[in-house]
Parts: structure tokens; sequence; C-alpha cells
């Protein structure tokens, strides 16, 4: 009875989402690649926010192959650098274009970095890594951090170019939290680290 129901919801939520999607309409080209259709698929779903009903929306897209252990790593870093750049301008020009850009943040996220050091044909898994995040409320032009010092077993090097990170994730994420709405309760309720953290100011 839980599957059929479930079932259920999941055939009526496709049909109102068919249906919100058809009455979307979004001017701004968006290159053929997969994630620039992904985010033209969230654009869409954005201008049809009234229809729906919906005040708050959260949207998950992803880009894979960047796991280049001995895949021609620096062809592969191009063209998948590319992609994101392409896709993220488009993206945000939509928001612009509809006039939602201070309502609209994209933010990157990753589970690891790669090695500084190559392991003869890429890299291996690293540890830290660096993140962008895009809007209109972004307070833009800046760096938060501390570039490494790109030195093989130097100080900021755990070995063989492992960066130790300058910033939590969990600092971009309550940044992030707080624009969103949340207050200070929620963010401590999922965030438990977030307080041993300086605050991120990302977002106005």
């Amino acid at each position: 009875q839980a599957w059929l129901s479930t079932m259920g919801r999941s055939i009526d939520m496709q049909q109102v989402l068919t249906a919100a999607l058809k009455s979307s309409t979004v001017g701004t080209p968006f290159p053929n690649s997969d994630l620039g259709r992904q985010l033209n698929t969230v654009a869409k779903l954005i201008s049809a926010r009234s229809s729906l009903g919906l005040k708050r929306q959260v949207f998950f897209v992803s880009i894979g192959g960047f796991d280049t252990h001995g895949d021609e790593q620096l062809g592969q870093q191009n063209r998948l650098f590319g992609e994101i750049s392409q896709a993220v301008s488009a993206f945000h020009q939509s928001t612009v274009d509809m006039g939602i850009s201070d309502g609209v943040t994209l933010f990157s996220a990753s589970d690891f970095g790669r090695t500084f050091a190559s392991n003869g044909q890429g890299s291996d898994h690293g540890w830290g890594s660096h993140q962008f995040v895009v809007g209109g409320a972004v307070k833009g032009g800046q760096v938060f951090g501390s570039v490494p010092n790109q030195t093989l077993n130097g100080p900021d090097d755990t070995g063989a170019g492992r960066w130790i990170p300058t910033l939590s994730s969990d600092q971009l994420s309550a940044s992030l939290a707080r624009w969103f709405g949340a207050d200070a309760g929620v963010i401590g309720t999922v965030l438990p680290h977030a307080a041993a953290f300086n605050a991120l100011d990302l977002l106005a």
C-alpha cells in the first residue's frame, strides 16, 4: 500500500511538473550540453514557480568526469570547465532576464579535490578544493580563504599535493542557509560544527 501511494504521488507530481514546464517561457539560450540542459530545466521550473505555488525552491544538478586517475586530465578538465562556464553563465543570464537574479543563488559543491602531484597520467583524490557562488545577491569579486603554497611537501601539503583547506564547507553552507532564511537555531542543528568557524559574509 505504501509503494502504491508513493507511485501515485510520483505520477501526480509528474503531471503537475509537465503542465508547468509547458507553460514556462525562458528565452535565454542555453548550451546543448548535459549541464546546460539540466540548468535550462531548472530555469523553466523557476519561471513556473507561481503556477506551482512555490515560494522557495532547491534544485540539484550534477556534472561528472573529474575522476581522472589515468584519463588525459588536462583535456578532460578543459572540456568540463568549459561546459560549466557556459552553462552557469547562461543560467545566471536567464535569472537576470527574468528579473529575479537577486533571489537566485547557484553554488558548486564537491566531495573532494585532486592532488597537485601527477600519478603519471592523471591525479588522485585530494583534500582542499575551490568552490564558486553565483547570483545577484552575491557580494562578488572576492576570494575567501587562502590560496595554498603550491610547493610539494611544502607547508600546506599533507602529501602529494593534498592541500590543507583554509575554509570549512560548513562556513559556505551556513552563509547560504542564512540567505535562504534559516535562523541560528536551525543552522546550529543542521551544521553543528559551523559555530567553530568564523562566519562568511557572502550574500546580501
